[in-house]
């Protein structure tokens, strides 16, 4: 065993320390500021990778994790997913807005003012309303570190109290590859499908219709939070036309015509039957002449003929973040705002190095989506210079 002084987290939720030859060392399980015993798995000329197998020195951070899967020291197969479980929630929040400072202003893309305080989520467990298990030689769990092993589970603390009570039966007689849970308010608990349609309710915005195999926010509560940032956005610039690329179920665009009075939207998606929702859903609402929705490909969109340039385009992409192509033709446009919403600060920052010398980023703000795990939402005003 070698002692580690734990020095950080590195994005992904691996703590670091460096090993007496001055090599970096990453594992997961640890706590800043403690000293760590560690085993070594994998090593390389400039880093290595190991276990946690003692705390020699514990940190005032550290506390026992509630999941019986969590990483303790000493333990071996466990569930990686919640990588903070070992340290309170105030540490966790402050090393996850430490992280998307360093990406920001390692990379001289924002300066310190612009990054507001983070805002936390309500509950850090009881907040997942979708849960995917992937099933193994009759075990239902998720997969460990090596994407081979199974971490059999029939309880998730960051699951919905509804999920997490029918978890133990649906585990034990899981069928197939994986098992598929979603719960929503007006539903409660559909496993593996078996609806075609769910009715997500977010606190003042109301109900959104939403196909059962298309993507909507995981944590509800934090998803009105950051509704509320991108309507504060829009207000502040005076708003009155919107672009929505990767528009979903309407989501951003719908909330934005209910708290910006005048405002119209034109939303992109390229799942026909999110769209199909999407224009139910500002039916339903009484903003339909505000409101329209198209079937396309966001990364290829293209501003219709006659349309006028929008104040501001939204874009909430998946994890791998928005391509050249499409940032180039966002530059081209010169459209005088563009808000991002992101999961992932690493792609978020490659884009904004795109963006850089179009546009400056203005605002900046971390939504904890994802509490108890190592992801988080970063929302982003970007001004056209």
């Amino acid at each position: 065993m070698i002692p580690v002084r734990v020095e950080g987290f590195a994005y992904g939720g691996e703590a670091f320390g460096r090993l007496p030859d001055g090599r970096i060392c990453f594992f997961r399980g640890g706590v800043p500021g403690e000293t760590a015993e560690i085993e070594i798995l994998v090593s390389k000329r400039t880093f290595a990778r190991g276990v946690l197998r003692g705390v020699v020195e514990s940190s005032p951070d550290r506390i026992e994790p509630v999941c019986y899967c969590a990483i303790r020291p000493g333990t071996g197969c466990f569930c990686p997913g919640c990588s903070f479980q070992q340290i309170d929630y105030d540490a966790e929040l402050r090393w996850k807005q430490r992280q998307l400072s360093d990406f920001l202003l390692r990379n001289r893309l924002a300066e310190a003012h612009i990054l507001a305080e983070p805002v936390p989520a309500p509950s850090r467990f009881g907040w997942r309303n979708r849960l995917k298990l992937s099933v193994v030689g009759g075990a239902a769990g998720f997969f460990a570190e090596d994407n081979r092993t199974i971490v059999p589970i029939e309880h998730c603390p960051l699951a919905v109290p509804a999920i997490d009570a029918v978890l133990p039966e649906c585990c034990r007689n899981a069928v197939g590859d994986q098992v598929f849970f979603r719960w929503t308010e007006t539903d409660g608990v559909v496993v593996n499908g078996g609806v075609a349609e769910l009715t997500e309710r977010v606190e003042e915005f109301g109900e959104f219709t939403v196909p059962a195999s298309s993507f909507f926010q995981t944590n509800i509560p934090v998803a009105a939070q950051l509704a509320r940032g991108v309507a504060e956005i829009l207000t502040a610039i005076g708003a009155r036309d919107l672009l929505e690329l990767y528009c979903g179920v309407g989501f951003f665009s719908l909330v934005a015509a209910q708290s910006v009075s005048e405002l119209c939207a034109y939303g992109v998606e390229l799942d026909a039957a999110a769209i199909d929702c999407a224009v139910r859903n500002a039916r339903r609402r009484g903003v339909e002449p505000r409101c329209r929705f198209a079937v396309g490909n966001a990364e290829k969109w293209r501003r219709p003929p006659g349309r006028t340039t929008p104040d501001v385009v939204l874009v909430d992409p998946p994890r791998r973040g928005l391509s050249e192509r499409l940032i180039e033709a966002i530059k081209n446009w010169r459209i005088p705002h563009v808000i991002y919403v992101s999961c992932a600060p690493d792609t978020l920052t490659r884009d904004l190095r795109r963006f850089a010398g179009s546009y400056r980023v203005a605002g900046c703000r971390l939504y904890d989506m994802f509490p108890g795990t190592a992801h988080f939402e970063t929302l982003v005003r970007l001004d056209l210079q």
